[in-house]
């Protein structure tokens, strides 16, 4: 397992992980690459967040958001804002 293409462009995004159902900050992302049986390789993109409690982990970039692609009507459905604090100008 080696670690490769270490990027921080995305320092400070926040983000919906889906896989652990939590809004983090990523910290940087980076490829890891896994020995495939049969031979050969494969990367796979991960981000390093962290929590809005502070546990750092890692987790596959594909099950991140950024919270700002998110629309208010999606945010309301994953309990990131109440119904009741949607202006009513708001789109959704």
């Amino acid at each position: 397992m080696t670690l490769k293409n270490e990027d921080t462009s995305l320092f400070g995004t926040k983000v919906y992980d889906s896989k652990n159902k939590n809004i983090a900050l990523v910290l940087k992302t980076f490829d890891n690459t896994y020995s495939k049986n049969g031979g050969g390789t494969v990367d796979i993109q991960f981000a390093r967040c962290v929590t809005l409690k502070g546990k750092l982990y890692n987790v596959e970039f594909d099950n991140i958001t950024p919270l700002e692609n998110l629309t208010t009507e999606e945010k309301i459905k994953l309990g990131i804002i109440k119904r009741k604090e949607v202006k009513n100008d708001d789109n959704i």
